[in-house]
């Protein structure tokens, strides 16, 4: 019978137990998927996922589905397994308002009143310093503990998406904030024109590290989303489009 042993105890090789060895005897955390789709799950708290599309695609409307249904929207077959879920939003690429109207969105998505709610904080990065918004990104997560939280997009963390380097830091930034603070980090990143590729090293690394990637295209009218990556069992692909009033709706 494996005897429970603290960390700090000496394992059976003679060495101090840490925080980085992984020990038959201490039991993980299980995986806690914010979504739901009939039995499937996907999107883990504690880890990153990628959203990725070409230029005006539909990634920030995605985003917005995701983000509504984390917060109690059902969309289509897609539900959130959590209840009282907070998210944080920050968007590095529009200006203000759109910004405004994409937090709007949401709102009505959500059949929320027209006033700030606690479970979901909006912020525009677009003005802020480069060097200064991951600090204030993590400052945000310490805030409000949240189940999720979007970047759109991450190539604004970093002054160059084709430098190695950076793009290491980025998403090791990424893997570091969702498992510190037991939360999905979804992020929005470009493809390539030629291809379905994310760009850059930092699309290259995404890629690698990402328990789930989304994808969405759109053809005419209609917005598809699958996702061709993923860890764990893929949701199935689902299809979408914008009513006269700019909002997502499911298309069966």
């Amino acid at each position: 019978m494996v005897r429970n042993r603290k960390k700090e105890e000496i394992n059976d090789f003679g060495w101090k137990r840490d925080d980085y060895e992984i020990y038959l005897d201490e039991f993980p955390p299980t995986l806690k998927y914010l979504f739901k789709q009939g039995q499937m799950g996907s999107s883990p708290q504690g880890d990153i996922i990628a959203i990725k599309a070409k230029s005006k695609n539909g990634k920030s409307f995605l985003c917005t589905i995701l983000a509504s249904v984390i917060l109690g929207n059902k969309f289509g077959s897609l539900y959130c397994s959590e209840q009282n879920a907070t998210v944080l939003y920050f968007d590095t690429e529009q200006n203000k308002t759109n910004t405004h109207i994409l937090m709007s969105r949401i709102h009505k998505m959500c059949e929320w009143k027209h006033e700030n709610n606690k479970y979901l904080h909006v912020y525009s990065l677009r003005l802020m310093p480069l060097e200064e918004r991951m600090k204030y990104i993590e400052q945000r997560i310490i805030d409000h503990k949240p189940n999720a939280v979007f970047i759109d997009g991450i190539a604004d963390l970093l002054s160059d998406f084709n430098d190695i380097t950076q793009s290491q830091e980025a998403i090791q930034n990424m893997m570091t904030l969702s498992s510190k603070y037991k939360t999905a980090v979804f992020f929005v990143l470009h493809t390539n024109k030629s291809d379905n590729n994310m760009k850059g090293h930092l699309g290259t690394l995404a890629t690698q590290k990402c328990a789930d990637v989304f994808q969405v295209e759109k053809k005419g009218n209609i917005f598809h989303v699958s996702e061709p990556e993923s860890r764990n069992l893929p949701i199935k692909d689902f299809k979408f489009t914008i009513d006269d009033n700019g909002i997502p709706q499911p298309v069966e």
